[in-house]
């Protein structure tokens, strides 16, 4: 896979050995790696962008260029439109259309894979949509701020006086609820008072990023000791 991207990207980046951390007491592996399962055509994969997705469309829909390599090779794999500056809620209500205009096929089997933000509207379609939500088999987390994002709580004064008004072309203004969503007092808060269905898995991916790898507005907030850029 990561060779494919190399090639159609030109990327040498794009490197098992420079995108793996490997940890100081980590066992080297006895054996080499098994080989990828076999393609399942049950499996239907949706994406669901993060917050402000909607509203640069230049940079493309995160996992863009994976999905299709893997369309190529028979993935069933598309992208669910949500509301780029609008809270939880009122995405969710899209997410539940875009699975109720799904052909009905009980071999079907939906994953929905959320990045950032987009977790978080996941797990609020899965609460607010029992019903279409029956239809999901398995819901995996990227980077998803489940707990909130110091980010929203350090923004939420700017965005509230200035962004959210701000007219973009290709991004409506929505509910206005994206920073509020994500705000960690909110957050937790929805975890404690919600209970998500039992029949769907919930898996979340842990990444590391090299600090020359992390966005300028997220180094803000993660400034490591030492550092004051």
């Amino acid at each position: 896979m990561l060779a494919d991207q190399r090639a159609l990207k030109g990327d040498s980046r794009l490197d098992c050995e420079r995108l793996l951390w490997r940890l100081a007491d980590e066992e080297q592996p006895c054996r080499p790696a098994s080989p990828l399962p076999a393609h399942d055509p049950r499996f239907r994969l949706l994406i669901v962008p993060g917050a402000f997705a909607e509203c640069f469309p230049e940079y493309g829909m995160p996992f863009e260029d994976a999905a299709a390599v893997l369309r190529q090779r028979g993935w069933r794999i598309g992208f669910v439109a949500v509301s780029g500056r609008s809270g939880a809620d009122h995405n969710a209500g899209q997410i539940a259309a875009a699975v109720e205009r799904l052909p009905e096929d009980p071999a079907e089997k939906i994953v929905l894979i959320g990045h950032s933000k987009g977790t978080v509207d996941i797990l609020h379609f899965l609460v607010n949509h029992p019903r279409p939500a029956l239809r999901v088999n398995a819901v995996v987390s990227v980077s998803g701020p489940v707990s909130g994002s110091p980010l929203a709580d350090s923004l939420a004064g700017v965005y509230d006086s200035l962004l959210s008004r701000m007219p973009f072309t290709d991004c409506p203004p929505g509910d206005r609820g994206v920073i509020d969503s994500l705000k960690r007092s909110y957050r937790t808060t929805w975890l404690a008072s919600h209970r998500l269905p039992e029949h769907v898995p919930c898996f979340s991916l842990a990444t590391f990023a090299r600090w020359e790898d992390v966005h300028p507005l997220m180094r803000f907030e993660l400034r490591p000791a030492g550092r004051l850029g």
